[in-house]
């Protein structure tokens, strides 16, 4: 399977198990630096606990009412929640998951594009894996392994600037799923590439590795 454009020119470093509130602080980071004429830049990382983030939909009245059972049960398990400025309503973000947040500099006009690079390359990183995933770029944007959910994605564009990105279960446990609303959808279930075996961070990294070179972004050189 092949298709995405891609190469995206960026340097993008591998930073293993991060909590989601650093991560989401280094983008933000990341952002304004590209912003003010720095080389684009990708951040690569586990999440390091399951973690509830918020899109820009998810603060209306109607939004609050579909996702309110999700955010009790994140309380209850003691999940962090963060709201972010990227579409979507809610997402989780678990230990096994490969995140990348990007800065890319894009036109308005490429967005759709980048989002379908994205998603493409992470359906040929399944399929390395002989996964093969469904890739959907209209509302139920992501890669789907049936009703399973196995990649998510939502940007921000500010300023020319592409930031936030997109997750793929690696070997996440997808127990995880059962009873929440997550980026619009009751009952969520998730998908993973791998089994989740109590933590396995040589096999997520080695598919960040997979799907970043696939974008065809550049190793930032260890320091």
């Amino acid at each position: 399977m092949t298709g995405h454009r891609g190469p995206w020119p960026a340097e993008w470093r591998w930073a293993g198990q991060l909590a989601m509130a650093a991560a989401v602080s280094q983008n933000l980071d990341d952002l304004r630096a590209v912003q003010a004429g720095a080389a684009p830049r990708v951040l690569a990382f586990e999440p390091d606990q399951p973690t509830l983030t918020l899109g820009r939909r998810a603060h209306g009245a109607s939004a609050r009412a579909q996702i309110g059972a999700t955010l009790e049960l994140a309380a209850a398990r003691g999940w962090p929640v963060l709201d972010v400025d990227r579409g979507g309503l809610a997402t989780l973000h678990l230990p096994g998951q490969v995140v990348l947040l990007l800065a890319l500099p894009v036109a308005a006009t490429q967005l759709r594009q980048l989002v379908r690079d994205l998603l493409q390359a992470a359906a040929d990183t399944a399929a390395s894996s002989g996964t093969s995933a469904e890739l959907r770029a209209d509302t139920d944007a992501g890669l789907w392994l049936g009703p399973a959910k196995l990649a998510s994605i939502g940007l921000c564009h500010r300023g020319g600037v592409a930031s936030h990105g997109m997750a793929l279960n690696a070997a996440i446990d997808t127990g995880y799923g059962g009873g929440l609303t997550l980026c619009g959808h009751s009952n969520a279930q998730l998908a993973s590439l791998y089994p989740h075996r109590g933590g396995d961070p040589d096999r997520v990294a080695q598919v960040a590795q997979a799907l970043c070179a696939r974008l065809g972004f550049l190793r930032q050189p260890q320091e």
